[in-house]
């Protein structure tokens, strides 16, 4: 039997009774079988001695006392008594003691080196064998380590040494830390056995400089990096398997929690300060920017923090338990300037989820080719994930703390957004478990993704892949991650301050050569720094936009190459812009709208049209804005509205483009303010979408209307006069622009189910009658066109209506539709707000539009002729082939043959309206109701709101009133209406806007025109007073009667009416009136006043002066303001000036005043004055005294 074998059978025999197993005589028993030789009982000693050793460390009484007998029993018979005492220090309770005593103290007080090869060469090269045979062929551990308890034993080696050889051997084994695990877990009994080198070894690692190891000293830098690192990892898995105490290692690292904050500070300060520094020598360019960031000191290696380079080594073996339990002590994200941090946490997440990511993207294991991944041997049981829930409970928490420096890797990064992306989308499937997970997933947009994305550079297609994901979020949302990422997240990391600073750099060397030759170069660089930091780059740039109106179009034209991601992020850094409260949108000593908004607002309306960009965001902003009762943001809305569209404001309209607004769609669309429509479907598409989805359309139209109330009685009082009529007009151009918009891209299906009634407008939102009407006519127009087809349907049956039928159908259809708006107007209204006017003629005249009353006929014959030379053009044009040409052609003819049948339909329309008027003009007005206050009523509630409103609508009002006269409205008082129109128009000027005068301008140019053509020739005046009568003179027509009773004992009714050289009077008359009401205007101080009557002269030029002497006498009035103004207000000194110039070209065209009207009659004219006293007969001589007077005195009498 050899000795080895034999000393293991008196070990197990021993170790059996001390622990109870056997008894102490079946143990001596067998001991004595075994020992017949001294070398037994040698054995025997060292065995007891060991033993010895063991049951002291338990402690346990039990055992100290089987042990004594066994000990005893031996004595004296298996060995020498005296030789059993020396060996075995127990049976010497006092020599024990003492000698632990100098034990412990030679161990942890006087030893300083442990150079175990020194001192037992033999023994440890022995050991050091056997550890690396035993781990390199994963033997049984319980062999391995009874052979090492034989080289203990053979070669009297420390066992603490030995434990310090296993921890050598470990560190150059890390890959079999499961085999070193479970041979500590037999080796060690005390918990804390690792505890004291460990501690020295770290101790020694911060005094690094007073080492003097040779063997250390011959390594070079790498060799020592790599010994190092291998270290900590050894530590690492002693922590994960148990061996060591976490809170006991981070208590002997350095440097502190305090310490590690310190150093966060300085280096934030650190960056703040370099930035400020690159942003002083961007303007040197790039290449000097680069050399002042190569002056950077180098950051000293991770190592010289322990703490993280321990955590370091948590992730490099997949233990995030750990990892994370180091990172808490530290300041967040203090790991970021470390790359071999970055690398293993890129590592850790892409071992993760690399097998899930496969899985969801099977195009990736294609890339990847047969190729398939080994699990990591240094990572412990790293679980990976399995489903998209696992991926939100493993791996979005190391992420958290990774933080930008995922852009390390940038495969990981878009690995990680691909399977979010995919989270998202599969989100019904799971929306419990993903609703939990839902903040930290927007947590990770914010702080993670975005933030990374400027740590890379120039990644286009990253870029792209976190749009798919933040698309799916609403803009809200989207926004509060770019707020972050440009302000937040700069406080936390430094080297995004530094990114900030260097893309600063490079975006003014950038702008410097920007131009309309360089747009395609510097577009190039603008998108690669988008790619980046796009917050940051858009945010210089609309700065620059703002000073500099010239660069709005080599910037859209440079946007072309910007990604998806980008062009969101320039619609929040353009709300970010506007909403700056420090700007100031008014210049309040010019009385003008600040050039940086007109510049902002002319930017964003080129840059939404031209680019497919989210247009929720600025829609809603203005929506917000008006709702706080700020309007100059409009300005912003109409620029979007213009540009996608082509619908433009109308303003300073010819009569030509005022004729289309009565045409239909197709006309409009060919030749009107719709015609560039076409071209912009796209755009148009997008924006009405936009506005539909959101719900905002109806929002607006609602805000913007109640916004001029706003202008007007709140903001008019903080602001200049003429600054608060421009930003009415503004308000009410964007609202008329918008609202045709609306009208004619929303299907009218839709447009009627969204949009309120009129009562609920006026009622409920507070609207004045005119934008209440004005937005709900397209609506009531459905309505009545829906109601008579169903009429018509029901009663045609196959066979041809009659057009007496189709008259009664409408009229039944109106009178259907218009029958419960009558009855709340009737609510709505005062009892004594409209005595003389009728509900129905107040229903009847908002709900009418220039369409019912007007057939443009010269508009059509216009667009039809244009489109017929297109197709004489198109036969001589040899440049395409004959099947495009055919094509053409047929294109050319199928939109003629449109416009036709509009027309007809058009016409058709247009007879059923005033039909239907016919059978409704009895019903209008009261025959007792006094004609003057008649007349002002009508002008008060009707004709003055409207005619104001737009300049289509100022035509429909004359045109209106032209019906009216023509249809013989019973007790409609045509004369009286013209008389207290120009009675006095000094009175109605005083209150108009710029854009409000230039539509009561041409509302009076269209009645003059009127008069003019019956003033021109006697048989079209007769004509034009009689076309539904027989009869050849105008006796009969209500509206130029004079009396409303007969003279008494007189039979001669002629004098009744008014006939042609009266009505040339009378027109002679309202001339004088309206000079006089001039001269009032332009004699005056008011900027109101003059600014107004110029621009309504303006309007009038055609009909009115006609009068030689008045003409004069107007422009010696005109001259004295040019003069007057010169150096004081010049924009009424160049309207003055302007009218001036168009005045003179008129000269040629002036009247005498007895070319005019015949001056000398007198008898006719006696019962005019009669317009004005209703029942009263004034005497004639009185009348033409006054007639003559003031037509022979030209000046005086004014």
């Amino acid at each position: 039997m050899s000795i080895n074998k034999q000393i293991g059978e008196l070990h197990v025999i021993c170790k059996s009774v001390i622990n109870g197993i056997t008894s102490v005589e079946d143990g001596f028993d067998g001991l004595s079988k075994i020992i017949t030789s001294h070398r037994q009982r040698s054995c025997l000693i060292d065995t007891l001695a060991v033993l010895d050793y063991e049951q002291m460390s338990k402690k346990n009484p039990e055992i100290t006392k089987r042990f004594y007998e066994l000990c005893a029993k031996c004595s004296g018979h298996l060995v020498p008594e005296e030789i059993l005492k020396r060996n075995v220090e127990s049976l010497n309770d006092k020599a024990y003691e003492l000698r632990m005593v100098r034990l412990k103290t030679k161990l942890f007080f006087k030893q300083k080196k442990c150079n175990m090869l020194y001192e037992q060469p033999e023994g440890f090269v022995t050991l050091f064998q056997l550890i690396y045979n035993s781990c390199n062929k994963e033997e049984n551990v319980e062999r391995t380590l009874a052979d090492i308890y034989g080289i203990i034993g053979r070669y009297c080696l420390d066992p603490n040494r030995v434990l310090v050889v296993l921890m050598t051997s470990f560190q150059s084994k890390l890959d079999k830390h499961r085999y070193f695990a479970s041979l500590f877990k037999e080796y060690i009994s005390a918990k804390d056995a690792f505890s004291c080198p460990i501690a020295y070894e770290l101790n020694c690692l911060q005094n690094t400089a007073d080492d003097t190891d040779s063997h250390n000293a011959e390594l070079s830098e790498e060799e020592r990096s790599a010994k190092v690192q291998n270290f900590f990892k050894m530590i690492a898995y002693l922590v994960y398997y148990g061996f060591l105490d976490l809170n006991m290692l981070l208590s002997k690292t350095s440097p502190t929690s305090a310490e590690m904050i310190q150093e966060a500070e300085t280096a934030l300060k650190k960056a703040e300060a370099d930035q400020r520094k690159l942003l002083t020598l961007s303007l040197r360019g790039p290449k000097e920017t680069a050399e002042v960031e190569d002056t950077s000191e180098e950051k000293p290696s991770y190592l010289s923090n322990q703490k993280l380079a321990l955590a370091v080594s948590f992730l490099e073996i997949g233990d995030w338990n750990n990892a994370k339990q180091v990172f808490d002590h530290m300041p967040e994200y203090y790991a970021a300037s470390s790359l071999e941090a970055n690398e293993a946490f890129c590592n850790l997440i892409d071992y993760k989820i690399d097998r899930l990511f496969v899985s969801l993207h099977p195009i990736a294991s294609l890339a990847r080719g047969a190729e398939v991944r080994e699990p990591v041997v240094q990572y412990v049981d790293v679980k990976c994930c399995e489903s998209l829930i696992d991926m939100c409970t493993d791996v979005f928490p190391i992420v958290n703390y990774c933080g930008p420096s995922i852009a390390h890797s940038p495969l990981v990064l878009t690995k990680l957004i691909r399977l979010c992306c995919r989270l998202v989308n599969d989100k019904n499937g799971q929306d419990e478990k993903f609703s939990e997970h839902l903040d930290t997933l927007y947590h990770l947009c914010s702080s993670v993704f975005l933030p990374s994305l400027s740590m890379l550079r120039w990644n286009c297609s990253l870029s792209e892949d976190l749009w798919l994901l933040l698309s799916q979020f609403p803009y809200t949302l989207r926004y509060r991650f770019y707020s972050e990422w440009k302000t937040v997240h700069l406080k936390q990391h430094p080297l995004l301050l530094a990114r900030k600073g260097e893309v600063v750099g490079r975006a003014r060397h950038v702008m410097k050569r920007l131009s309309k030759d360089t747009t395609k170069q510097t577009g190039r660089m603008i998108g690669k720094l988008s790619h980046s930091y796009p917050v940051v780059v858009f945010d210089y740039l609309l700065s620059q936009i703002q000073q500099f109106e010239n660069l709005i179009g080599p910037v859209v034209e440079s946007l072309r190459f910007v990604t998806n991601l980008s062009y969101d992020v320039l619609a929040f850094c353009i709300i970010e812009h506007l909403a700056r409260p420090e700007k100031q949108k008014l210049k309040v000593s010019h009385a003008t709208i600040s050039s940086w908004l007109q510049s902002l607002a002319t930017f964003v309306g080129s840059v939404f049209k031209k680019y497919n960009i989210e247009l929720s965001g600025v829609l809603q902003f203005v929506t917000n804005q008006l709702k706080r009762g700020t309007s100059l943001d409009l300005l912003v809305l109409g620029e979007i509205v213009k540009n996608m569209s082509g619908v433009e404001t109308a303003r300073n309209l010819t009569k030509d483009q005022i004729e289309t607004y009565a045409g239909g769609d197709i006309l409009k669309s060919e030749v009107g303010h719709l015609s560039q429509m076409r071209n912009m479907r796209r755009s148009v598409h997008r924006l009405k979408d936009s506005l539909l989805q959101d719900d905002l359309a109806v929002t607006l139209c609602i805000l913007i209307a109640q916004q001029r109330k706003v202008i007007v009685f709140k903001d008019g009082a903080k602001v200049h006069l003429k600054l608060a009529g421009q930003m009415l007009d503004q308000c009410h151009e964007t609202f008329i622009q918008f609202a045709h918009f609306l009208m004619a891209n929303v299907e009218i299906e839709e447009y009627a189910k969204r949009m309120p009634l009129a009562d609920e407008l006026m009622q409920l939102y507070n609207l004045d009658c005119s934008s209440a009407m004005f937005l709900t006519r397209p609506a009531y127009n459905y309505k009545i066109r829906e109601k008579f087809q169903e009429l018509i349907k029901v009663e045609k049956a196959g066979q041809q209506l009659e057009d007496s039928k189709k008259i009664q159908y409408y009229i039944s259809a109106c009178e259907e539709i218009y029958l419960p708006l009558q009855n709340k107007m009737k609510q709505l209204s005062e009892p004594d707000l409209r005595p003389e006017l009728t509900t129905k003629f107040f229903v009847t005249f908002w709900t009418l539009s220039l369409y019912d009353l007007f057939v443009p006929t010269k508009a059509y014959q216009t667009a039809i002729d244009g489109i017929r030379k297109s197709i004489e053009q198109l036969e001589s044009c040899r440049e395409l082939t004959e099947s495009k040409r055919r094509k053409e052609k047929e294109r050319f003819l199928q939109q003629e043959s449109k416009l036709l049948q509009e027309q007809q339909t058009h016409l058709e329309h247009v007879s059923l309206v005033k039909a239907r008027l016919m059978s409704e003009t009895s019903r209008w007005f009261y025959s007792k109701s006094p004609r003057t206050s008649l007349v002002s009523q009508m002008v008060q509630a009707c004709l003055f709101p409207r005619c104001v409103f737009h300049e289509a609508d100022a035509f429909y009002c004359v045109k209106f009133i032209e019906t009216c006269h023509l249809m013989k409205t019973p007790n409609f008082p045509t004369l009286v209406f013209f008389d207290r129109i120009f009675w006095d128009l000094s009175s109605a000027v005083a209150c108009l806007s710029e854009y409000e005068a230039s539509c009561y301008g041409r509302f009076i140019c269209e009645l003059l025109e009127l008069l003019m053509s019956w003033h021109s020739d006697r048989e079209k005046f007769n004509q034009a007073s009689k076309p539904f009568s027989s009869h050849s003179e105008c006796a009969n027509h209500p509206g130029f009667i004079t009396r409303t009773r007969a003279v008494a004992g007189s039979n001669d009714h002629s004098r009744d009416y008014v006939d042609y050289e009266s009505f040339r009077h009378v027109l002679n008359k309202w001339h004088y009136k309206i000079t006089r009401a001039v001269l009032i205007c332009l004699t005056s101080d008011s900027f109101i006043l003059i600014r107004n009557i110029l621009l309504i002269l303006m309007k009038i030029l055609p009909y009115f002066p006609l009068l030689h002497n008045l003409m004069l006498t107007i422009e010696k009035r005109v001259i004295d303001v040019r003069d007057r103004e010169k150096d004081k207000r010049q924009d009424l000194h160049v309207l003055a000036a302007s009218y001036w110039g168009h005045l003179k070209l008129r000269k040629d065209h002036m009247f005498a005043e007895e070319d005019f009207h015949a001056v000398n009659v007198k008898e006719r004219a006696t019962d005019c004055l009669e317009l004005f006293e209703v029942s009263a007969i004034i005497d004639d001589e009185e009348f033409f005294l006054k007639m003559n007077d003031s037509s022979s005195s030209t000046n005086r009498g004014i």
